[in-house]
């Protein structure tokens, strides 16, 4: 009797294992008919897609539960036959088995849909750059502006039991720590490196302000939120919060000689497209002293001259200037070696009035950088550092001498400063051929007023076996000014060297010779006579 009742049960356990062999072909041929169905809604290709997936997981969710609690009433009948001797504990095991695989499938279940869900609301997150702007801030640091804007798609909740109100879904496509990097080929170039966002609501826009570390108009804006990373390639449009131009020098600062000319390349950006035009000049720059000129630079390298101004016409926003400064002969002695700090200014009629509003209001006092921001003045701060020029000359009346071998070779050399500033400590130096040697008076320890002159004598000494021939001494003059190596032009002295005269041997040959042509005339008359 007890092995009649045991037959049912046995088969009830087979069957609930074999149901579940078969579940994901009931699974797929309900999805089926649902995707049928679901052509013949008005919803895009991508919605329907979303849909299926979802019911897909519902489905396989619902199956599972219903596996589950087969399973567990046949743990639970399973177990009190068990108490009553009827089933064996192969048999209980296998109940607990089965009870255990379909709990573990319902829960996979589940997690699948709640990760199909999750991935619904990821997908339809999205942020929306609106604007990319570059302008530039009252202290002239480029800054670039974003406008991003939460523009995620409500649509994609599928909420077809009506479980979410309108705010509920409003606020699942609510973005949090959205993070923003700005870069330019690979390499982050805003300041801060990196712009957080704590939350950014459905449609809801905010900006995004970055101080540019590089000079450029095309950067990448890199956008991260969720598991969701997107790089933007854009180019930033330029907006003026005021017509104030950047300008910057490509060196801002130099030393320049006296008689010389230094010469500053400034760059030139607009950040308004209009047709104007801006008068050049400088502030803090002795005039009585230096004489600024200013040059156009073209695309081609070339400048126009002497110009007082220049014109933007609409689109163009760069232009490219040269200021030179021609340096006087005579520079000031409180003036040398001391750094000068001055302005270059480009202005417009506008800046021009609010220029001269403010040196009114110092009442002829000196501008400073903080004056000249406050009136938007467009301007870059140079330096000058006045040099004296240090110049050696050496210099010789007669720079070539014939000797005789043996005879002293001596000559003389003017040394003078033809520089601006005094010269200590200058040094003669020869080159000579291989064996000689040379004694000079003076020859070290030399000082030097301005223009002030100085006679060198100087004694050659041939080498012990020079022999006839010609022959080349170098001469210069070399000392330090101010850690920088002073030298003449070297002076070449050349010696032609002469064999010495041998008059006893000159005279018996004089004697030979006259000897000889006595003979032959003698030799001539006798002939002739016979």
């Amino acid at each position: 009797m007890s092995k009649m009742d045991v037959g049912p049960s046995t088969a009830l356990g087979n069957q609930s294992r074999k149901s579940t062999a078969g579940k994901y072909a009931a699974i797929m041929m309900i999805v089926a008919f649902a995707a049928f169905a679901a052509f013949a809604q008005d919803e895009s290709k991508e919605m329907r897609t979303l849909r299926l997936q979802l019911q897909a997981a519902q489905l396989q969710l619902d199956q599972a539960s219903v596996q589950y609690s087969k399973a567990d009433a046949h743990l639970k009948e399973a177990q009190e036959l068990f108490k009553k001797g009827v089933y064996s504990k192969t048999e209980l095991s296998a109940a607990e088995d089965d009870y255990n695989q379909s709990k573990l499938a319902r829960d996979e279940a589940v997690n699948m849909l709640e990760r199909t869900r999750l991935n619904f609301l990821n997908n339809a997150l999205s942020v929306t750059l609106e604007k990319a702007s570059l302008y530039l801030d009252a202290k002239g640091d480029k800054h670039a502006v974003f406008v991003v804007r939460n523009s995620s798609n409500v649509k994609r909740i599928i909420d077809e039991d009506g479980k979410y109100s309108q705010q509920e879904k409003a606020g699942l496509l609510t973005i949090e720590n959205l993070r923003c990097r700005l870069l330019c080929g690979g390499t982050l170039i805003g300041r801060p490196f990196e712009y957080r966002l704590p939350n950014l609501a459905l449609d809801q826009m905010k900006s995004i302000d970055f101080i540019l570390q590089r000079d450029t108009d095309a950067v990448t804006v890199e956008l991260a939120y969720g598991d969701t990373l997107v790089e933007l390639p854009v180019y930033l449009e330029k907006e003026a919060k005021d017509d104030r131009l950047q300008v910057t020098a490509m060196q801002f600062s130099k030393d320049g000689e006296a008689g010389t000319q230094v010469a500053y390349t400034l760059e030139l950006e607009r950040f308004v497209d209009d047709d104007r035009k801006f008068s050049l000049g400088t502030l803090g720059l002795p005039s009585q002293v230096f004489t600024p000129v200013f040059s156009e630079i073209n695309d081609q390298g070339g400048a126009a001259e002497n110009v007082s101004s220049i014109r933007f016409n609409k689109g163009t926003t760069r232009k490219t200037i040269r200021l030179t400064i021609a340096m006087p002969k005579e520079i000031p002695k409180d003036m040398l070696n001391k750094k000068l700090s001055f302005q270059v200014t480009v202005l417009d009629q506008f800046s021009e009035q609010r220029l001269a509003a403010a040196m009114a209001k110092k009442q002829g006092l000196g501008l400073t950088a903080r004056n000249l921001d406050s009136a938007a003045i467009s301007y870059e701060t140079l330096e000058l550092v006045p040099r004296g020029r240090a110049e050696l000359t050496v210099s010789a009346t007669n720079l070539f001498l014939k000797v005789k071998m043996g005879e002293p070779i001596t000559f003389e050399f003017e040394l003078q400063n033809t520089g601006t500033v005094p010269l200590d400590q200058v040094r003669i130096y020869t080159t000579l051929p291989q064996g000689w040697s040379a004694n000079v008076k003076p020859e070290k320890d030399i000082d030097l007023d301005v223009e002030a002159k100085k006679k060198v004598a100087a004694e050659a000494i041939p080498a012990t076996d020079a022999v006839a021939g010609d022959y080349e001494i170098k001469i210069e003059a070399k000392t330090l000014h101010e850690g920088r190596d002073v030298a003449s032009t070297p002076k070449i002295m050349r010696i032609q060297m002469e064999g010495r005269s041998n008059f006893l041997i000159g005279a018996i040959l004089m004697i030979l010779l006259i000897g000889m042509i006595v003979g032959v005339a003698v030799m001539t008359i006798k002939i002739s006579r016979r």
